[in-house]
């Protein structure tokens, strides 16, 4: 059971386990400013330091970035849900939760979090399945589509954020921020044999610029221009795949602005075409 309230932000603590980011703090106070609070923080019941004396107070479970910017605009309060059971479980479900609805999750941290979604609710369903009303009676839900009604992912987003996390498991943490956090590279990891996967992460690590991926043959043998074209139409395919803009049609646009005469490039351009609509595919569905 959980009741809203209006509680003094110097009793409240930050949850530990994420934390703020300058500019969505900066972002969020913009917001408080201008429309108010929309929605209240969540907190539990925590013993707090008072200046250098201990009380009564909250932490949060879920709102951290809305209590920085209400102390940054220099609020004395602020509204928040106070859960009256302190479940640790549930607590850490609430928060993963809001944390997948934002953006600023990397593929690495987006599957991590998941994957830790998934321990827990798998300890809360252990049939493999939650039960919940619908129109038509009662219906079990399994956990892709529970996750993905709580954060407004796909199905088939949260299954692959899942296969990601089940094959790399801690890696996730390690590879977090560097250049191998990205989407299509930890597909690739997957794929490596495990002592490959832990040199490329050490280099990764080290702020080496490397990547899990094969080039295509077709790069090595192009000639220089035509290698030009082809990195540039998959980045531009992977950017624009859900914007209704063909392969074809992106072969056709890079082509002529180099150099629509040239029937080399052109050749070049469509006999990648089928790696353009891969590309595409797999852009659709994973974070870039």
């Amino acid at each position: 059971m959980r009741q809203v309230a209006s509680i003094a932000l110097r009793r409240v603590d930050l949850s530990g386990s994420r934390p703020t980011v300058p500019e969505t703090v900066n972002a969020m106070a913009k917001s408080l400013s201008d429309i108010g609070l929309i929605n209240p923080i969540t907190v539990i019941p925590a013993k707090v330091y008072d200046g250098s004396v201990v009380v009564d107070g909250y932490r949060v479970v879920t709102g951290n970035h809305r209590v920085a910017a209400a102390r940054a605009l220099g609020w004395s309060e602020i509204e928040a849900f106070v859960i009256a059971d302190d479940d640790r479980l549930d607590n850490e479900l609430r928060e993963i939760d809001e944390n997948l609805c934002r953006a600023e999750l990397t593929p690495a941290q987006r599957a991590y979090a998941i994957k830790r979604r998934k321990e827990i609710w798998e300890m809360r369903n252990p049939e493999g399945g939650k039960t919940v009303s619908t129109p038509g009676g009662q219906q079990k839900v399994g956990f892709a589509a529970d996750t993905a009604e709580s954060t407004g992912q796909t199905k088939q987003s949260i299954n692959q954020h899942v296969a990601r996390a089940e094959a790399l498991g801690d890696d996730l943490l390690e590879v977090a921020g560097t250049s191998l956090d990205k989407g299509v590279e930890l597909d690739a990891l997957k794929a490596m044999p495990a002592p490959e996967r832990k040199e490329l992460i050490e280099k990764a690590k080290a702020g080496e610029k490397v990547s899990a991926r094969k080039q295509p043959e077709l790069e090595v043998e192009a000639p220089a221009i035509v290698q030009t074209v082809i990195r540039q139409m998959e980045i531009f395919s992977m950017i624009l795949a859900n914007s209704g803009t063909t392969a074809k049609q992106m072969a056709d646009r890079f082509v002529a602005e180099f150099d629509p005469q040239d029937a080399a490039v052109r050749a070049k351009a469509e006999a990648i075409l089928p790696l353009l609509d891969a590309l595409g595919r797999i852009a659709a569905e994973v974070d870039l």
